[in-house]
């Protein structure tokens, strides 16, 4: 992989999850057999409890208790990798959003639809957005001069879809509001709104450019 490509991060999603997720059927087991050590606590990282046992192993009372905790080990153990999951998927997207610079992109929204952000079809599909969005910041400009509103409330509209499916969430909101204003309409904040949707784009437009610019040198 080039230092210039965007790492999948699918792939770093399931290769860190599978180092840290638990099996069920291990701590089942462990609960069973060496439950008496508290060993199935720390296979779940409750490290306070498993020193508990181990102190008292002498007792019984953690053998017995172990026992009855395998009936709970699988609902622990799925709650305990969805913990993971969560918190890895959290990580990721935080890098991402450092590596695009933001400029109104949510790679998480990217993530959860293409993958990663030097997923091909994304970044063909990103650069096609890109080619149509100029065209219609264009439209948009002709049609507030001549006052056609369903038409702009259909351009504004077309934008808001198309941007939802690069996660351009700040041209998709301003989009979504423009089309509201224009449904409405209300002369004023069409024209306001349609500043707000170029200012927008703009920073829509660089950011996704370095994403596809790096996607393309892996």
């Amino acid at each position: 992989m080039s230092g210039y490509g965007y790492p999948n991060q699918q792939a770093i999603f399931y290769q860190q999850y599978e180092s840290v997720r638990r099996d069920e059927v291990v701590g089942i087991l462990l609960a069973l057999f060496l439950g008496s050590f508290g060993l199935h606590h720390f296979y779940l990282r409750r490290t306070g409890l498993g020193i508990l046992y181990c102190c008292f192993f002498w007792s019984g009372i953690p053998g017995l208790l172990g026992f009855i905790e395998c009936f709970f080990m699988p609902g622990r153990v799925r709650e305990f990798n969805a913990i993971q999951a969560a918190t890895i998927a959290a990580s990721l997207a935080r890098t991402a959003t450092a590596a695009t610079g933001d400029g109104g992109i949510d790679p998480a929204i990217i993530i959860d639809l293409w993958g990663g952000l030097d997923n091909r079809g994304f970044l063909t599909v990103s650069a096609v957005f890109l080619v149509e969005l100029r065209d219609r910041l264009t439209k948009i400009d002709s049609l507030l001069d001549s006052g056609s509103r369903r038409s702009l409330e259909l351009e504004a509209h077309s934008i808001k879809g198309a941007a939802s499916n690069v996660g351009a969430v700040d041209i998709r909101d301003c989009a979504k509001r423009l089309e509201g204003a224009a449904l409405q309409g209300s002369t004023e904040d069409v024209h306001q709104l349609a500043k707000d949707l170029h200012v927008a784009s703009e920073r829509g437009i660089q950011a996704l450019e370095k994403i596809i610019a790096s996607g393309r040198h892996r």
